[in-house]
């Protein structure tokens, strides 16, 4: 976990001179001045498949505890060998099942069929959450 939204110089402590916004001598979240960041994670796997054949790979990457997604994606690079491959499912987590809650992370499936050699890459744009 990074550092809390009052830490300004990400130091993981509670500079009270410059930090404890409400002068009440410490550091919590009455001293958040909103969003502290937007960062992007990603993932990546190598999917190789030796002399044909179906392959199927889902990943996930999922945002810091407590951070919330605001996009994310799915992209094939790298090709050395490449018979089918489509992105079948791109979608933010959680999933449609669970719409009252934020996404927190990016999930996508890749499906095809051999030869195939190359990198199946996931990210998710994250913004800090200000409670945390």
């Amino acid at each position: 976990m990074g550092p809390a939204c009052w830490d300004l110089n990400a130091n993981l402590q509670c500079d009270v001179g410059t930090e404890d916004m409400d002068g009440d001598g410490g550091c919590d979240n009455d001293d958040c001045q909103g969003f502290t960041g937007m960062y992007m994670v990603q993932n990546t796997q190598a999917v190789a498949v030796i002399g044909g054949g179906p392959f199927d790979v889902t990943l996930q990457q999922l945002c810091n505890v407590g951070d919330v997604a605001t996009g994310g994606g799915a992209g094939i690079e790298n090709e050395i060998t490449i018979g089918t491959a489509n992105i079948i499912f791109d979608a933010p987590v959680p999933l449609l099942a669970m719409p009252t809650s934020p996404p927190i992370g990016w999930v996508a499936r890749v499906v095809g069929n051999g030869p195939a050699n190359f990198d199946f890459s996931i990210w998710a744009i994250c913004i800090s959450d200000p409670n945390n």
